[in-house]
This record gives structure tokens, sequence and C-alpha cells, in this order.
């Protein structure tokens, strides 16, 4: 029986490396162009994330479930389990670290379709966290008008 993808499982890995890997370990916060922010992200959890950043990052996740499953990959990349998680989750985990080139994803484990799997999650392009420090609310960025396109037609895939 093939496996399938849990969306809200897949979600939750890639918020929670978000939040974990978009920190230094002094409270400070790459951003990615080269500066950095006094941001500290340990006391958020992914209930912190606004809406339309939780909603961005849930099309990023079935976006890439929808490349990986185009390319006939599906059941590879559901094939490896993280440490203490499901392969749902780990994918999601993977996809943040890939996507934002931190040198770790797919390809730390060996496994069929790993090295196509990772080209895919490279090819999305980088995100950053901010949180507003009046709310505490995190968001993430780029949203690009195609992004809210898509999210104002995106269907979920069944589960």
């Amino acid at each position: 029986m093939a496996k399938r993808i849990d969306m809200d499982e897949m979600l939750r890995g890639y918020l929670v490396c978000a939040l974990w890997a978009s920190h230094g370990g002094s409270g400070h916060r790459y951003d990615g162009k080269g500066s950095e922010e006094d941001t500290d992200f340990d006391s958020c959890g992914v209930s912190d994330f606004e809406g339309t950043s939780l909603l961005a990052m849930r099309l990023d996740c079935i976006r890439f479930i929808a490349h990986v499953d185009a390319d006939g990959l599906l059941q590879d990349l559901l094939s490896i389990e993280g440490p203490s998680c499901s392969a749902s989750e780990y994918a999601g985990h993977n996809l943040w670290l890939t996507r934002n080139h931190h040198g770790a994803g797919f390809i730390d484990r060996a496994y069929n379709g790993a090295v196509a799997i990772q080209e895919i999650a490279s090819k999305e392009g980088e995100r950053w966290l901010f949180k507003n420090e009046n709310s505490g609310e995190v968001s993430v960025e780029p949203i690009t008008y195609t992004d809210l396109e898509m999210l104002a037609s995106a269907k979920e895939p069944e589960k």
C-alpha cells in the first residue's frame, strides 16, 4: 500500500524547523540579505505565525509535494522518517533547510530519489522569518502576488 503525505504533519515540521533554523545561538537572526536582527524565535511556537504567512507556508508544502509527486518521487520521499518524527514531518523540516540553503536537507541520508528531491526543493527560493515585536506574531517573506493568487484558489490534496 502506498504511503500518503500528512499535510498537517509536514506543515508542522516546516514551521518548527523555520523557527529553529532562523536564529543564531545568541538571539540574533540572519535575514539572508547580509544583516542580523535582534530576534528571539526561541520563545515562539507554531501558533505564533500570522494567518497569511501560515497559509503561504502551507502552500509551500502543497506546491513542493505536487512537484515531487509529478516527478514520481513521492514514495521515495515518504520512505525516510526523521530521528524522532514521521516521514511527513521530516519532509517539512528538510524542505525548509534545503530551500534556504542551510547545507542540509534531503541529501543528508542516502535513499532513492534524494538528489532529485533536493533539486526540487532548492528551486523553491528562500524565505525569511520576521517577528512583530508589538504583537509577537511571526511572518514569512517574501510573499509574492503569485503566492496570494494561489492562496485564494488553493485546494489541499486529500489525505
